[in-house]
């Protein structure tokens, strides 16, 4: 549809796009703009189906009485054969301003950030027992000096592996690996691989019902920094373990319309280690994370200390059709003793954590109303609250 607009720094224009069919697996939309200083913009969207890849590209040229300005944004994404995946992205801009000026990002597909460029390669094998995906990336900050924009992390890597043991094990044993190397700020250098070798077990249940298993992690972290705040100079490597045991007890009760559910969840977890001062990072926990073996969201260590995780967890279906018709689930962690390098967000370093939980009821198939809760460990307040 043709538009008209107005700029501070353009004045008025007019936009008259046009959309062309070139072939059957090709097509282009033409997005001229005239301005009344006689700048002119053609802005170009152009799209093409190839056999085992889409390519879609977004580029420009401003031509007036500042020169000629433009931009080239470019995606191809497909399969290289039936295990390797790719994605290609290129971006780049003539005029640290002009993406913004000219509010290019609300007629491009493309174009997401008005101030940071991203171009990349990512490759993703997948075979029957394991997964590798890598990527080389460049992002340029426009909003920055020229020699501190550019931040480069190639590679970017992620391998895991499921391995086989014997059933007698009772559970699942996989390895990951996972790293980068980066350069950003014209001297700072990180390298940083990480080895996690995790097991987890299958679920045992007693005779009274109690549902219990456990995960057993031990993750060896290796980095390499100069002039980093993030990791210690020079070489380092760490040795982490964490121990999780999760426990349950489903209960059920039937009557002549519905059936209820109550679930009380208790999880356990210790690690002999210390953790670095995690102190001020932003991790805001909620039912759906606190459970989780990395709640405190380090790929680089574990959460050290032990700590005892108690959770409820309520819901009630119609007998007949098995419709949910409210569920309610709550938890708190609590430690004999504080954890001051631990998160203080969610109160994760203290005796007791914030309280969390969800409340979700169905009114019916076409309404449905859902409360999510973080309040204080005293109810006073709280930290997160989604309606």
């Amino acid at each position: 549809t043709p538009s008209y607009a107005s700029s501070e720094s353009f004045g008025t224009s007019i936009n008259i796009p046009y959309f062309k069919v070139i072939d059957i697996d090709k097509d282009i939309t033409f997005n001229p703009k005239i301005y009344a200083d006689k700048s002119f913009l053609l802005q170009n969207e152009y799209r093409h189906a190839l056999q085992n890849s889409n390519i879609i590209s977004d580029f420009s040229f401003l031509i007036g009485d500042a020169g000629t300005k433009g931009h080239l944004f470019y995606n191809q994404n497909g399969n290289i054969n039936n295990n390797t995946k790719f994605e290609i992205n290129l971006q780049n801009v003539e005029g640290d301003n002009f993406l913004k000026n000219h509010n290019l990002s609300k007629t491009s597909k493309l174009i997401n950030d008005d101030d940071l460029l991203l171009s990349n390669i990512n490759l993703d094998w997948t075979f029957n027992d394991s997964n590798l995906s890598s990527s080389f990336k460049v992002y340029e900050d426009l909003t920055r000096n020229y020699h501190d924009r550019f931040q480069f992390i190639f590679p970017d890597f992620n391998f895991i592996k499921n391995i086989e043991i014997p059933e007698s094990y009772n559970g699942k044993f996989s390895f990951n690996t996972y790293g980068f190397n980066k350069n950003y700020d014209t001297n700072i250098h990180e390298a940083v691989v990480t080895n996690d070798f995790l097991f987890n077990s299958n679920d045992f249940i007693t005779k009274k019902g109690i549902v219990s298993n456990y995960n057993l992690l031990l993750k060896n972290s290796n980095t390499y920094s100069k002039n980093s705040q993030n990791f210690d100079e020079d070489s380092d490597y760490k040795l982490f373990g964490s121990l999780k045991f999760d426990s349950s007890l489903p209960l059920r009760k039937s009557s002549e319309k519905f059936i209820d559910y109550l679930t009380p969840i208790l999880s356990m977890r210790y690690s002999p280690n210390n953790n670095t001062d995690l102190t001020n990072k932003d991790i805001l926990l909620d039912y759906n994370s606190v459970f989780d073996l990395n709640r405190i969201g380090s790929n680089h260590e574990v959460e050290g200390g032990e700590s005892l995780t108690l959770g409820l967890d309520l819901k009630r279906d119609e007998l007949y059709s098995k419709k949910n018709i409210y569920n309610f689930k709550i938890a708190n962690v609590l430690r004999i003793n504080e954890n001051s390098k631990l998160p203080k967000k969610s109160k994760l370093n203290e005796k007791r954590s914030d309280i969390f939980g969800n409340l979700n009821y169905n009114i019916n198939e076409n309404l449905k109303l859902g409360y999510k809760f973080s309040y204080d460990n005293n109810m006073k307040y709280s930290n997160l609250e989604a309606i």
